[in-house]
This record gives C-alpha cells, sequence and structure tokens, in this order.
C-alpha cells in the first residue's frame, strides 16, 4: 500500500487498485446487507449507505492518506446497504402492476446524478478556466503536456458532491416509511443470517440461477469498464487530456442516457406485458455491440493504463 500513496502522488494503477477494493468489499457486503436491511429497515439502510457515502466523498480531501483507501472499503459496505434498501424500501411502497414502473423511475432518477454531476463538473471546469492565468493552466499539465487535476480542484469539485451527499442524508432521515395504501406486503421472516446464507447458495446451485450469473458477471465487467476503466483514457490519451470538460460531458451524457432508457422502459410497459424483459435485453444487446465497437475504434491501444501518444486504430478523436 505504501507503494501507491509514496511521493505525494496517486500513481496510475493505483485507480485500479482502489476499485478492486471498493468492487470486492461491495461483493462481499452484498451476502449480508439484506440481512442487516430487514433488520434495520429499509430508510436506515438507504441513511446507513448514504452516510458511507459521504465518508468516502470525504476521502477526496485526503488523497495522499491512507484514510482515502479506507473509504474505498466502506464505499462499497455502503452501495450494498443502500441498494438493500432501495429494493425494500420500493416493495414497501408499490403494488404489483406498479413495482415495474417505479423500480424504472427510480432507477432513472438515480441515475441522472451522473447528469448533474457532469453539469456541476463543467461548471467548475469553465469556472476554474476563466480564473486561472497561462503559467497557472500550464502548472497542471505535466512534464509530457498531459492533463493533471490539482489539490484544488479536487477539492472543488468533491466539496460539491459532499455538499449533495449530506443533503441525502437528510433527506433519507426524514423519509417516511409508511407503505401505501394499495401496496401488497407479504408477511417476511426475519431469519437469521446463517439462515439467509444457506438460502443464498441453495439458490446459487438452481440452473437457470447459474446461467444467470453468467449475465452478472458480464454487468459487473461492463459496469466497471464503463465508469471505471474507460474514462482513465481522457487523461493517460494526450490528445484527449488536453480538453477538460470531455470528463463533465461523459458523466453528462450518461446521465441523459439512463434517463432516456428509464423513459423507454417505462413508457412501453405501460403498453406492453413484459417488455422490460427480452424486448429491453434486446436493444442493450444491440446498443452495446455498436458501442464497444466504437470504443475499440476510436480508443489508442493501452490508454487506460498509461499516458501515450499513439493513434487509436481507425477513428481519430478530436
Amino acid at each position: 500500500l505504501p507503494y501507491f500513496i509514496e511521493n505525494h502522488v496517486i500513481r496510475a494503477l493505483s485507480i485500479f487498485f482502489r476499485q478492486a477494493v471498493l468492487y470486492a468489499v461491495y461483493a462481499l457486503a452484498t451476502l449480508f446487507a439484506p440481512w442487516v436491511c430487514l433488520r434495520i429497515g429499509a430508510k436506515w439502510s438507504l441513511f446507513s449507505g448514504s452516510l458511507l457515502f459521504t465518508a468516502y466523498q470525504l476521502g477526496f480531501f485526503y488523497l495522499n492518506s491512507y484514510y482515502f483507501y479506507l473509504t474505498q472499503a466502506l464505499m462499497g459496505i455502503g452501495f450494498a446497504l443502500y441498494y438493500a434498501g432501495q429494493g425494500l424500501y420500493m416493495s414497501e411502497h408499490s403494488s404489483r402492476s406498479t413495482l415495474t414502473r417505479n423500480s424504472t423511475l427510480v432507477s432513472a432518477i438515480g441515475q441522472s446524478s451522473m447528469l448533474f454531476g457532469g453539469i456541476a463538473l463543467a461548471i467548475i471546469s469553465y469556472v476554474r478556466q476563466m480564473s486561472t492565468t497561462d503559467s497557472e493552466k500550464t502548472a497542471d499539465l505535466t512534464d509530457d503536456g498531459y492533463r493533471n487535476f490539482s489539490n484544488g480542484e479536487i477539492h472543488v469539485i468533491y466539496g460539491v458532491l459532499l455538499g449533495f451527499t449530506v443533503l441525502s442524508n437528510i433527506i433519507f432521515a426524514l423519509t417516511p416509511t409508511k407503505a401505501t395504501s394499495d401496496a401488497k406486503m407479504d408477511a417476511v421472516e426475519k431469519t437469521t443470517l446463517r439462515t439467509q446464507l444457506g438460502h443464498l447458495f441453495n439458490a446459487a446451485r438452481e440452473p437457470r440461477i447459474f446461467l444467470l450469473s453468467f449475465f452478472f458477471i458480464f454487468y459487473g465487467l461492463h459496469v466497471s469498464f464503463w465508469l471505471g476503466a474507460y474514462p482513465t483514457s481522457f487523461a493517460f490519451s494526450k490528445i484527449l487530456s488536453a480538453n477538460v470538460y470531455l470528463p463533465a460531458y461523459y458523466s453528462a451524457m450518461t446521465g441523459v442516457g439512463n434517463i432516456i432508457v428509464g423513459v423507454y422502459i417505462s413508457f412501453f410497459d405501460k403498453r406492453y406485458p413484459n417488455f422490460g424483459l427480452i424486448p429491453t435485453m434486446i436493444t442493450q444487446l444491440v446498443l452495446g455491440t455498436i458501442t464497444f465497437g466504437i470504443t475499440i475504434a476510436s480508443t489508442s491501444n493501452l490508454s487506460t493504463i498509461q499516458t501515450n501518444d499513439d493513434r487509436s486504430m481507425w477513428i481519430e478523436p478530436s
């Protein structure tokens, strides 16, 4: 670990190291998060997850300390508690006829944070560009001419995000717990953690669940690539690193895409039964294939793990 913290620099490899810590802890925490959620309730699971997000945001003010890496583990636990609480809260406040719609809307609204985060990042980048001198802008570049975020920029960006996270803590703490009148909740037996894990592993041995596990693995790789590995190419590719607004644009467009898909599923699900399953998967397959193809054609080799000035395979970014 000291290798990643020495010389007051977070090295390129440490980006993936901290993400590995986050994802590993998240995977382990999902084993006990539902059990915790049934004990403390959906509301306080959401609040606890949000509180751990707050600790994660604070970690960016201590980029060269062990605390920053510790918060990756806390974020993993926070993710598990948040998503378990979110699922339970939706089931408490939904009927069979509204569950699909509510799930889609919650997902779209939640993912809109990427849009608003991108807008906030664009505003911060614009204000900094207008308020800094040419010499200060030059200081933000490495010796090889690559874009480098200063500590001041990082503190401003994550200070804004920290403010939103604190606001979410307040919202979750004040969230009502009473289910809607038309909700039909079945009694849930609060089993022990050991019993729950037993049910989980028994379900994992079912042939259909086993087949679905390949999709879950793909989904994990998919998310970690688009939100973790691929964005590093914006800083490591010399031709892209000069554009200070690119990370903001990427974040905003990701949010827009999630909102569009949420509206798309919600709209057609009202008219066609079970539209949220096979048709949505086919749409994802087609769009995902196109997107991966464009990414391969326009991204230079090794640009996600090291700085380089190589040319892309076919499409030259500008």
